[in-house]
């Protein structure tokens, strides 16, 4: 019996919805955490890049090195940092020596931070690089 009840109610909801006349005429969007990009470069010997980004929370940053023309035995700098208006752009705060498929995380506040990539072993030559990142 309560079910003969629920459903005219429902119906008569459904119908209301439908009818409303300050319904928007397009798909809205919104931008939830956490976030994903990806920073691509080249890296010739001695170099390094940065790219800044926000955080819109607190949360953990994860960067991970995807990939790279470097062979599988050498190694490339990875960092999580400050962004500085030095020639260097980013002052570290969390490193690693990274390969390809190697995850930093560091735990952040809300704010802007930025992502290091570089030579820390010689690089025989230029270096393409993708470095995945997330961040809340």
């Amino acid at each position: 019996m309560r079910l003969t009840t629920i459903g005219p109610l429902i119906l008569a909801i459904v119908l209301g919805a439908a009818c409303d006349k300050n319904s928007p005429t397009s798909p809205t969007t919104t931008s939830t955490s956490p976030f994903t990009d990806t920073f691509t470069g080249e890296l010739v010997p001695g170099s390094g890049a940065s790219r800044a980004f926000t955080t819109t929370s607190g949360g953990v940053v994860v960067v991970e090195l995807i990939g790279t023309s470097l062979s599988p035995d050498a190694f490339l700098g990875l960092a999580v940092g400050i962004p500085t208006s030095g020639m260097v752009g980013c002052s570290p705060t969390v490193i690693t020596r990274a390969t390809i498929d190697t995850q930093l995380t560091a735990a952040v506040d809300a704010g802007t931070y930025c992502v290091r990539v570089f030579d820390v072993d010689g690089l025989p030559g230029p270096v393409a690089f993708t470095v995945g990142l997330t961040y809340p």
